[in-house]
């Protein structure tokens, strides 16, 4: 009788991975995930091979998978929105960088965030429900696009929206007016809690 040793796959999926083989890393992966298909980080592995193998949708597909299997991995999320822009798909990419912000607000994604919704454009118009209380923060952004902090009123502003957000005020919601340009007339920017909350604490701390 001949003996062998069984092949690691997911290690020789790593070699050729390191070697930028990224067709038999693919192979490799597959193996090893034929074998494990509860491996959700190898499902990521496996997705950037196939990415790079220039097979975008297969690698969307393993993402997703990856992300079914550990929902909570902000990383599983960023590399989904980067097959998504590259298919062009792009309120989805944004989608899935703004979850992955979600779950890890040290994610360095916001820049991705930004290029997708100059990508996407203004979403479309959506009617306000009633009862709810609208704050402009105009003034503050229009200061901010040529000062990194904020002083005097500015500063004043700032609080109060926080106070605002961290009371849990459904009631309230914050928006840029169509002075910003890139906007009809008399229409506005409606802005989501997440994000002021991430450009306060950017200049908090600068």
């Amino acid at each position: 009788m001949v003996w062998s040793k069984k092949v690691n796959h997911r290690k020789v999926g790593d070699s050729h991975r390191d070697a930028r083989e990224w067709d038999r890393a693919a192979a490799a992966y597959r193996r090893h995930l034929d074998a494990n298909p509860d491996d959700g980080a190898i499902w990521t592995q496996y997705g950037h091979a196939l990415k790079e193998s220039g097979r975008v949708k297969e690698a969307e597909a393993a993402y997703r998978t990856s992300i079914n299997l550990r929902p909570a991995d902000a990383d599983a999320h960023i590399q989904l929105g980067h097959a998504l822009k590259l298919q062009h798909s792009y309120v989805e990419a944004l989608a899935a960088y703004r979850m992955a912000y979600e779950l890890d607000p040290e994610a360095a994604v916001e820049d991705e965030i930004r290029r997708m919704r100059m990508k996407v454009g203004p979403m479309p118009t959506t009617l306000l429900e009633e009862g709810l209380t609208i704050y402009s923060l105009q003034d503050m952004f229009a200061y901010l696009q040529h000062n990194t902090t904020v002083t005097g009123i500015q500063r004043v502003l700032a609080g109060i929206a926080l106070n605002i957000i961290e009371s849990g005020d459904e009631n309230a919601r914050f928006v840029l007016t169509d002075d910003i340009g890139g906007i009809a007339d008399g229409d506005f920017w409606l802005l989501e809690n997440a994000d002021i909350l991430a450009r306060l604490a950017k200049l908090e701390g600068r």
